[in-house]
């Protein structure tokens, strides 16, 4: 479906984290954003159908965003505990 809107979802972020994030880009991929999304949608030669299907797309990269910052933090989070005791155990003789 991406094909005909000159749009694409990539990952976006750091490598190294566990889960990364989708962003909008243009297929030169010279070009990253919400605004080429927006940009897209407010054009007037798209079928409402294609909109719709795009508007539906960008509710589920939302999704997805929200759950990666989730499991990013959380794994942050546990990182942190972690070293907290084994900074605590650290004590015992």
């Amino acid at each position: 479906m991406l094909k005909s809107t000159d749009l694409w979802l990539t990952p976006w972020g750091k490598s190294g984290v566990p889960a990364r994030t989708l962003q909008w880009r243009d297929n030169r991929q010279r070009s990253m954003g919400l605004w080429l999304l927006e940009t897209f949608l407010s054009r007037d030669d798209i079928s409402e159908a294609m909109r719709q299907s795009v508007i539906d797309l960008e509710v589920q990269r939302c999704v997805f965003n929200a759950k990666a910052a989730t499991i990013n933090w959380s794994i942050k989070r546990i990182g942190k505990a972690l070293a907290d005791i084994e900074h605590a155990v650290s004590f015992q003789r």
